[in-house]
């Protein structure tokens, strides 16, 4: 009697009844937002630039790529207790509010794939003074607004 399935179509199918489950159950998994304070360790400039995108597929004539403009933006790295090193970028009016060595708490999301990958996009960042005055005090001492400028979210993906 012989094995209908043998070398590599065998691999082939084991491989793919053990593993495709697990990789789809991870994917599905939600994700929530968590948030940490942590300290701005270094503030860099990005010059503003283009990104030509070329057309793929089938075409039916000629088309050259599109250029596609990409704003200045400043990038933060942020170094977070329990987090290591994570960056944030930002444009260059929102980030005039942040300098290096200021407190400020990050609102993030962990992606993983276990044991392969491991990924924290930061969706916020705003100054920590604001989370710890209230807004009597704020009155009192003259800054008040001045936490209602924060940085505007990204865009959820």
């Amino acid at each position: 009697m012989s094995f209908p399935l043998a070398g590599p179509a065998a691999v082939l199918v084991f491989g793919t009844s053990v593993f495709a489950p697990l990789i789809n159950c991870t994917s599905l998994l939600a994700a929530e937002n968590k948030t940490a304070v942590g300290i701005i360790t270094s503030k860099t400039a990005r010059p503003a630039g283009v990104y030509e995108q070329y057309p793929s597929g089938k075409r039916g004539g000629f088309s050259g790529p599109s250029e596609i403009p990409i704003a200045e933006s400043i990038v933060f790295e942020i170094k977070v207790d329990g987090l290591g090193t994570v960056r944030y970028s930002t444009n260059a009016v929102a980030a005039k509010q942040f300098d290096i060595g200021q407190r400020v708490q990050i609102t993030y999301v962990k992606r993983a794939i276990v044991p392969w990958r491991k990924r924290i996009y930061v969706l916020e960042m705003q100054a920590a003074h604001c989370l710890t005055t209230s807004p009597q005090s704020d009155v009192e001492s003259g800054t008040a607004g001045a936490c209602d400028a924060n940085v505007p979210k990204s865009p959820e993906r």
